[in-house]
């Protein structure tokens, strides 16, 4: 088999490159795509960009699959990403859900009710039985679930190998070659192996196939993964200073993380019965911590979210009081700095 060289790119050409990203930076238009997290847009850098990789990982339960799914539906929110000029696509590899579920999802958000209430399904503790919608509740729902259906919004429901979806990209970027892509990858340990023999082989395969589609086709690339059980033992529970997620909490992380330009790993600490959390004796009720682990060209830290899935919401903690106190809390020793 002959071996091909490998093409440079010589350093006044990537000069060049480098001269023009700046000049289009400074003419101020948008270049990528907002969240209504204010605090999640500042870490992205004003927003989530192409050509780039993310990963959101979480225990199972976490929220992290629900929360990428409130990061499309904010993209294609016309008025806070009214400024985005260029044409774009969505392709969803959900392997995890079905695509259904997914709609009704972002449907909920946007009419802020409940998904179980979707399905009727909501447990009323006055009435002693499960509710859904009212008439009037379904036809709010299906007029956003009839506006949903007109989104450039591609679901993958069948588990595919790197190379079959490599594949499909690749179609697709030929079918609309005026469209940039967006990519979601839900999860990746749920994609079938090709001639990996491992789940450490599959991982370094996805991970390359992220590159690929980061450099190839300038897609945004959102990868969803899971954690071990590690942060799940006794001893990190017990201990304050041992709460928060660290790097080694991915599953396979090491084999992914090279190819991601921010991973975040999203976490609920009163799953695990833990209700001060960390050093500063946060409140866990309701809490969401997004734990920005890595980030290629800003600073990793922190960001605080409130679930209110009731209303099919999350928001930033910022926006709500804090409440209930256990007694031996004061106020004071509460910090929610997000960084």
């Amino acid at each position: 088999m002959e071996i091909k060289r490998l093409t440079p790119t010589s350093v006044r050409t990537a000069v060049e490159q480098a001269k023009r990203e700046v000049l289009i930076e400074r003419e101020g238009k948008q270049l990528g795509l907002k969240t209504n997290w204010k605090s999640l847009n500042i870490a992205v850098r004003k927003y989530f960009r192409f050509a780039s990789v993310y990963l959101l990982g979480g225990l199972s339960g976490s929220g992290k699959s629900y929360i990428a799914n409130l990061i499309i539906n904010d993209f294609f929110d016309k008025e806070l990403n009214k400024d985005f000029t260029d044409a774009f696509m969505v392709l969803s590899f959900s392997f995890e859900m079905a695509s259904s579920d997914e709609v009704l999802r972002t449907a909920s958000n946007q009419v802020k009710i409940s998904y179980n209430r979707f399905i009727n399904s909501e447990w009323d503790k006055e009435k002693k039985e499960y509710v859904g919608l009212s008439d009037e509740e379904k036809e709010r729902s299906f007029e956003a679930l009839d506006k949903i259906a007109n989104r450039p919004q591609l679901f993958f429901e069948h588990s595919g190998t790197t190379l079959e979806m490599i594949q499909t990209v690749d179609y697709y970027s030929k079918k609309y070659p005026d469209t940039k892509f967006v990519i979601t990858l839900d999860h990746s340990l749920l994609t079938r192996k090709h001639n990996e023999g491992s789940d450490i082989e599959l991982v370094g395969s996805i991970g390359k196939m992220a590159l690929f589609f980061k450099k190839e086709y300038k897609a945004m690339v959102i990868i969803i993964n899971q954690l071990n059980n590690s942060i799940e033992s006794s001893e990190r529970i017990r201990l304050p200073a041992l709460h928060y997620p660290i790097r080694s909490d991915l599953y396979l992380g090491n084999f992914i993380y090279f190819a991601c330009d921010l991973v975040i790993i999203v976490h609920q600490p009163a799953l695990l019965k833990i209700k001060l959390y960390g050093l500063k004796k946060i409140p866990t009720k309701n809490l969401i911590h997004l734990m920005i682990q890595k980030n290629r060209f800003g600073q990793v830290g922190s960001i605080w979210l409130i679930n209110q899935l009731s209303k099919g919401l999350i928001v930033e903690k910022k926006s709500i009081e804090i409440l209930d106190l256990p007694k031996d809390v004061k106020k004071d020793d509460v910090n929610f700095d997000n960084k």
